[in-house]
């Protein structure tokens, strides 16, 4: 007679065997909700059904159902792209509520927050933030001009991974008297502080159009000696690991990108044996672009502004590696979250360009 045996898992019945003959079948345990009112022991199969008995037999207990609120049907989007709006809303608010404990905030901002995390107030913002694309004619997909004046050739991609075109929401003011600006500070108006433009000109360091031209008109009145002797300043600076300002010794930008993505990239520790072997080939790449930006051509700066040099991975999803790297100006080294992308074959455009810059702004 063979050995008993069990075999259970999830989806499965659970059996024992004794003989080639007899198998005993048993019912598989499926775990039970209990309700969770003092005192009360019913159990059900799922917790949406414990809840509803909870809400019927013990009302105040919990609190009331949340209703779906569905898109209005005169609105210009779909339900999916309704969705990610209202996702973009949610997930801005929340981050907000998390900046509370961060960095200062108003108390009258504290009190606006801890109201609005509710899908009613989600639902509202998102309205007018789609009603205010269809005035602009933003919903269009066809060549659109967003909030910051930039041309979009096919409209917004109103979607996740949606690359450089995808719709983002861009703070006006991002601090104010010393205090942190929240994204909807008025619930009667989800503009007052939103410009709604595409992700490639929503980066930490923001350049207007007024401002890179006026960096362009500066950049063609030098001449060829001027440009060498700043760059000759900046290579000087860049090539060491340290400086000095008012005596305070800090780290170079691109010895303080080297030390801290030579850490956080498994693929670049597995390109460069050491961290200084990926600063000097950053500083490589500083020379064969001649201190300029990637992207527009300008000269970068070592100091802190729209024009600091930072370090671009062309395709995230190969990492910080050997060609696969180039130095631009931050204020054209968007968020690139392709490689979150599971769908292998989505070609949207993720890696700006000179053409899309220049055709952009």
């Amino acid at each position: 007679m063979p050995a008993k045996r069990k075999r259970t898992g999830k989806g499965h019945a659970e059996y024992s065997c004794t003989s080639s003959e007899s198998v005993e079948l048993k019912e598989p345990v499926v775990p039970r909700v209990v309700c969770t009112f003092p005192a009360c022991v019913k159990d059900y199969c799922n917790i949406d059904t414990m809840q509803r008995h909870c809400r019927e037999k013990h009302p105040g207990h919990l609190p009331a159902a949340r209703k779906k609120l569905r898109k209005p049907a005169d609105l210009a989007v779909t339900d999916k792209e309704f969705a990610f709006v209202k996702n973009m809303v949610r997930t801005n608010i929340k981050s907000d509520i998390e900046h509370i404990h961060k960095k200062p905030v108003s108390e009258q901002d504290k009190s606006k927050l801890k109201a609005m995390y509710n899908n009613k107030t989600v639902q509202m913002l998102s309205v007018q933030i789609v009603r205010h694309m269809m005035t602009r004619g933003m919903c269009a997909h066809e060549p659109v001009v967003d909030d910051n004046g930039g041309i979009l050739p096919q409209g917004f991609n109103i979607r996740a991974h949606g690359g450089l075109y995808k719709l983002s929401l861009d703070r006006k003011l991002d601090h104010k008297n010393g205090f942190y600006c929240i994204h909807f500070p008025n619930l009667e108006n989800a503009l007052e502080n939103i410009n709604l433009v595409a992700l490639l000109a929503n980066v930490r360091y923001k350049a207007s159009k007024k401002q890179r031209q006026d960096r362009y008109d500066e950049f063609n009145k030098k001449s060829e000696e001027q440009l060498g002797k700043e760059f000759e300043q900046i290579w000087e600076t860049s090539r060491k690991r340290y400086t000095k300002a008012f005596k305070v010794r800090k780290s170079t930008p691109l010895y303080r990108h080297a030390t801290s993505f030579f850490s956080r990239d498994k693929k670049c520790r597995v390109d460069f044996k050491e961290s200084s072997d990926y600063w000097k080939y950053i500083l490589k790449l500083l020379i064969e672009q001649e201190g300029r930006c990637a992207v527009s051509k300008l000269p970068m700066s070592l100091e802190s502004g729209p024009w600091l040099m930072s370090v671009d991975a062309i395709d995230p999803k190969l990492g910080h590696v050997r060609g696969n790297l180039r130095l631009v100006c931050v204020c054209n080294n968007p968020v690139d979250t392709s490689k979150q992308n599971t769908n292998l074959n989505d070609s949207t455009l993720t890696s700006l360009t000179t053409v899309i810059y220049d055709q952009y702004w």
